[in-house]
């Protein structure tokens, strides 16, 4: 298990931590999957281990995100990801309840697969997910940093963007992908935001 994420369920005084672990599938040989387990205010574990998008159906690519929306009790969790034989990364997002059982998508986001999430090879920070509950709408943003091609030759073939979608329980994907920043850069920190 690594890269954890938590987040805390206001109604029950429960957390919810989202964590990666690696395992074996046909598919995709030994890669990761998001898994998550519920927690006590004390820390023990309130559960069994939840696995809130299956087994084998992606590959994580880095830390998961989520939050909580207590006027729902409703979590949000999005994970980097790649799908089978495709050229470039998406986000999938899938809302779980306040015990953190797996309900329904949107599934795949910023899923144009025009883009690289860059964890490994050039640290965490290169790319980045974010997650943030919008208890007055009762929507989620999420954020994440992409890498994508550019023009000009090495080292500025690449550049990141910051890239941002609106997720609502009731309506799913809210709009299109709003872009926030781009850096002309590759490279660059990650990113943080907060309602």
């Amino acid at each position: 298990e690594e890269k954890p994420a938590v987040a805390y369920n206001s109604q029950t005084g429960t957390f919810l931590v989202a964590y990666l672990i690696k395992t074996y599938d046909l598919v995709y040989g030994n890669h990761y999957e998001l898994r998550c387990q519920l927690h006590n205010s004390d820390g023990t574990n309130n559960g069994c281990v939840l696995m809130p998008l299956g087994v084998g159906t992606h590959e994580a690519l880095g830390r998961p995100a989520l939050d909580y929306n207590p006027n729902l009790d409703r979590f949000f969790v999005a994970i980097p990801a790649r799908e089978d034989g495709a050229a470039g990364n998406s986000v999938i997002g899938r809302f779980l309840t306040g015990s953190g059982a797996s309900m329904v998508g949107p599934d795949w986001l910023f899923s144009d697969l025009t883009w690289t999430y860059y964890p490994a090879a050039l640290g965490e920070d290169v790319n980045s997910l974010r997650v943030v509950c919008n208890t007055l709408l009762n929507e989620f943003m999420v954020t994440v940093q992409r890498t994508v091609p550019d023009i000009y030759p090495w080292p500025n073939d690449h550049r990141n963007k910051i890239c941002a979608q609106r997720i609502s329980y009731s309506s799913g994907v809210i709009g299109s992908v709003v872009e926030l920043a781009d850096s002309g850069v590759h490279g660059i920190d990650g990113h943080a935001i907060a309602y």
